[in-house]
């Protein structure tokens, strides 16, 4: 059995903020990905280009909003957002 590889194309968003609790600075980072494949489609049908991956890529980055909160202000402050 072979083993078949798709091409990934990826980005990565950075956010700097404030923790809302305590005031310090943090930043998040997330990778956003996908892969160029046969399987990987647009509503149409159609295989998605590496331009489309990478519009859609960067929606879904400019819509990412990460909580700044540290691990010991989310326990301080009961877990709420």
């Amino acid at each position: 059995m072979s083993i078949v590889r798709f091409r990934e194309v990826a980005i990565t968003a950075r956010s700097n903020d404030k923790c809302p609790v305590c005031g310090r600075r943090t930043t998040r980072s997330k990778k956003f990905w996908q892969t160029i494949s046969p399987f990987n489609r647009l509503p149409d049908g159609t295989p998605k280009t590496r331009d489309d991956i990478n519009r859609e890529l960067k929606a879904e980055a400019d819509a990412w909003e990460p909580d700044h909160r540290h691990a010991a202000c989310i326990e301080s402050d009961g877990g709420a957002a």
